[in-house]
């Protein structure tokens, strides 16, 4: 004997499943992300943050200068030199600073909340000037 389902029946079932798929979904879109760590700098007063990048062995970070034309002298992750050279940089330009040496314990995955200073001279100007922020993110 062959069961017919009834229209009624398959609206009801379709409508189900469509619930499903959209709790499903909800889950994906929303609460999953949630557990990825977004890379952000706040609190730099004179640099601008363009982007960071903490490995297991280093530490990058790209910034755009807001000062005028400047000498960076040094850099600190958590008060550790990460051991850069001199670099002078002109007013509205771009830079990346990249650690000679890991300045962190931390793994891949783990996520990081660190202290960036840039300690920097301006040029025909006043000397030994700091502007630091609150870096945070996933180590790669």
């Amino acid at each position: 004997m062959k069961e017919k389902f009834s229209p009624d029946m398959i609206m009801k079932y379709a409508w189900a499943a469509l619930i499903v798929v959209v709790i499903i979904v909800l889950v994906v879109v929303i609460i999953l992300p949630g557990t990825e760590s977004k890379s952000t700098c706040s609190g730099f007063q004179y640099f601008v943050f363009l982007n960071q990048k903490m490995t297991e062995d280093g530490y990058s970070i790209e910034l755009l200068n807001g000062v005028g034309d400047i000498r960076i002298r040094s850099a600190t992750v958590d008060g550790l030199n990460i051991g850069i050279s001199t670099i002078d940089v002109p007013s509205g330009e771009k830079f990346i600073l990249t650690s000679a040496h890991d300045p962190t314990v931390r793994r891949a995955d783990e996520t990081f909340s660190s202290r960036v200073s840039v300690l920097y001279d301006v040029v025909n100007g006043i000397d030994n000037n700091r502007d630091s922020a609150a870096c945070t993110g996933r180590v790669q």
